[in-house]
């Protein structure tokens, strides 16, 4: 897998995943929209994948894999070229096809078809960020806490 690395300490543990304080290492990290920003000017990553039972406390090297980002781009922006281009010929052919005038009539369909295909690969691009293979996930730990046991409740801190 290749994608961003940062380096963080673990600020929550819960059941669906963590939450990791990050700092950010380029230009890259901040337009990657996994993080949060913290009143206090800090970064946070929700939602982290954790294989490795780590705890409040811990460092550790978070990875965001790769690709996502491109495949929602590519989603977001072909998919209305596609549908204006469809938009034009089917309008074109209807406005032949029904005596009005083909070019006004596939200008208009071709608007209504970007439109609509735009909002459709609005929300299949936000699926396809969802999915498990892009979620960001622990790499390693780098130290750990000592101070108490892990705790997986909804939103838990650790146990001193």
């Amino acid at each position: 897998m290749s994608g961003i690395v940062e380096n963080g300490v673990v600020t929550e543990v819960g059941e669906a995943g963590i939450q990791v304080r990050v700092t950010p290492s380029g230009s890259s990290c901040a337009s990657c929209g996994h993080c949060a920003t913290a009143g206090d000017g800090g970064m946070f990553m929700h939602d982290v994948a954790d294989p490795f039972g780590v705890r409040v406390g811990d460092s550790v090297e978070v990875e965001l894999p790769g690709g996502a980002r491109l495949y929602a781009s590519a989603i977001s922006y072909a998919l209305p070229v596609v549908g204006l281009i469809l938009g034009y010929v089917a309008g074109f052919l209807l406005g032949r096809a029904a005596g009005w005038d083909p070019d006004a009539t596939g200008a208009l369909t071709a608007v209504a078809s970007a439109a609509g295909t735009f909002m459709l690969g609005r929300r299949l691009a936000a699926d396809v960020c969802g999915l498990e293979r892009f979620r960001p996930r622990v790499r390693a730990i780098i130290g750990r806490s000592t101070i108490g046991p892990i705790d997986r409740s909804p939103g838990g801190r650790m146990n001193s």
